[in-house]
């Protein structure tokens, strides 16, 4: 659906179930204009930077609704930045 292949849904109450049960607002797949896949891309980079590093441990959760998909990349950044010079 996100990348344009196959058939459009159009269903809204089809589009929020399906939003719901992956633990998104609704506005992620209804909404074009929305924050929110701006937020769910950095929180994306910050699991490949944290994976990258082998950072096991982290309450990414903690995250949830609170961060911008901006301070989400700051994190990233200072992550991995601060992983970079301990090599």
């Amino acid at each position: 659906m996100r990348d344009g292949d196959g058939p459009l849904v159009t269903d809204i109450a089809l589009l929020e179930a399906l939003a719901e049960f992956f633990g998104v607002p609704g506005a992620y797949l209804t909404d074009p204009g929305s924050e929110m896949p701006a937020r769910v891309e950095a929180q994306l980079e910050l699991l490949k930077i944290m994976r990258k590093n082998q950072v096991k441990s982290f309450a990414l959760r903690a995250l949830g609704e609170v961060y911008d998909a901006e301070s989400v990349r700051s994190l990233a950044k200072l992550i991995d930045s601060a992983l970079d010079d301990k090599k």
